[in-house]
């Protein structure tokens, strides 16, 4: 049978396998949010499901010898390879399995899925399985962050302070993974400077978290200082023009401005609903707060006085002071009707 692209019969198949597979996302939304490397565990070979069963010596002392094939590999360079042998040494005690046997044909389903999270008896087992995890996670995200994967590079560093709260490598491998794609913005920003605060409370001797922590905060001040410089800019050009079309520019850019916020808005909300999605309901509530930090300043900024429609008030107030308050609707100012706002400087 003729199943080229000229095939009628080819294209509806092609349609049908899309269609299949975008029903078949909507089912397992919670393990698409899972990061690749616990994904992976769902699918490790034979080799290490059998090391699963042994007891806990045998078992720990395996893990170990993948981790360090993954050294040995990411010593070479060889970063996609370490980090699957990284992703072995944590799926002998964290892995994912599922219980359709049917599964390979049928799909991946949330609904059939068991997590097993083994956990010691003995308290300093338990330390030496956590060590374990904590440096193969470290290890994946310094990998990752060299294969420039950051989302996966932060979500290894999630799983790191998760464990220990307090591991300075993670804040610090972190807070580079946040900073350094093309489309970091202020929010990653902030992020990352919160990020090497925390480190540099742990360890305030440690020169990288204290030499990336007053470069981000010289920058932040440098903005700062750069934006309340634009900001003041407005209110000191005096060139003046006709009045119905400074007006009418400043209505049209008024309204460019308020649609302009509001797509921000949008964007701004709909990353919220993402990280929700993946569980990061942190992130998704520190975005929404600088949403509505965001539209208070703006609601604020809108409260001005217009020069160009003086009230009664604004007219009698005028000519107390010496002015002749019906020349008040004659002003102009460039590119902006003049208000007086009071504005929180955030």
């Amino acid at each position: 049978m003729d199943m080229s692209a000229d095939n009628p019969f080819a294209d509806l198949m092609t349609k049908a396998v899309k269609l299949k597979g975008a029903q078949q996302a909507q089912l397992r939304t919670q393990y698409d949010s899972w990061p690749q490397y616990f994904q992976h565990s769902l699918f490790m070979q034979e080799s290490v499901v059998t090391v699963r069963s042994k007891p806990f010596p045998e078992r720990i002392a395996d893990a170990e010898d993948m981790k360090a094939a993954g050294n040995a590999h990411f010593n070479a360079e060889a970063f996609e390879e370490a980090v699957a042998e990284y992703e072995k040494a944590l799926a002998v005690f964290k892995y994912l399995e599922n219980k359709d046997p049917g599964w390979k044909k049928k799909g991946i389903e949330d609904g059939d899925m068991l997590i097993t999270d083994f956990k010691c008896a003995d308290p300093e087992d338990q330390k030496q399985l956590d060590a374990l995890k904590v440096s193969c996670y470290l290890n994946i995200a310094v990998a990752k962050f060299k294969l420039k994967e950051h989302p996966v590079c932060i979500r290894a560093c999630d799983d790191t302070l998760e464990l220990d709260p307090k591991n300075v490598k993670a804040y610090y491998r972190r807070a580079q993974a946040l900073i350094t794609p093309a489309s970091s913005g202020a929010l990653e920003f902030d992020r990352a400077i919160s990020d090497l605060q925390k480190a540099y409370a742990i360890d305030p001797e440690n020169r990288g978290v204290r030499k990336l922590l007053r470069e981000l905060l010289e920058q932040r001040t440098k903005q700062r200082a750069l934006d309340k410089e634009t900001f003041s800019g407005m209110f000191n050009r005096g060139q003046v023009y006709d009045e119905d079309s400074t007006k009418k520019d400043a209505e049209l850019d008024e309204a460019a401005r308020e649609e302009e916020f509001q797509q921000e808005i949008e964007e701004a909300e709909a990353l919220a609903r993402g990280f929700e999605a993946q569980g990061k309901t942190e992130y998704a509530k520190e975005i929404r707060d600088k949403i509505t930090q965001a539209q208070e300043v703006r609601s604020r900024r809108l409260k001005c006085v217009d020069f160009f429609n003086p009230t009664p008030a604004m007219i009698a107030n005028a000519k107390e002071n010496g002015y002749d308050g019906s020349k008040l609707n004659r002003m102009k100012v460039h590119n902006a009707v003049f208000c007086v706002c009071v504005l929180e400087l955030i």
